[in-house]
């Protein structure tokens, strides 16, 4: 099974919120990119975060 996205304790369950926009979580994310604006805090935060495999992320939750 797969494991969820947000979080990594969690299986997926199919609930979708990994597909809500940032901006407006009535909305399914569209790929705009305005929640990357350049002044924006995901951007800000984004400098910050290692990209990962979807094998290195699973291999998080086995430790």
């Amino acid at each position: 099974m797969k494991k969820c996205i947000l979080n990594k304790n969690k299986l997926c369950d199919n609930c979708q919120n990994c597909y809500k926009c940032d901006l407006d979580e009535t909305k399914i994310c569209d790929n705009c990119m305005k929640c990357l604006d350049k002044d924006s805090y995901n951007t800000l935060v984004m400098k910050n975060i290692k990209v990962m495999t979807e094998e290195e992320y699973n291999k998080l939750g086995d430790n």
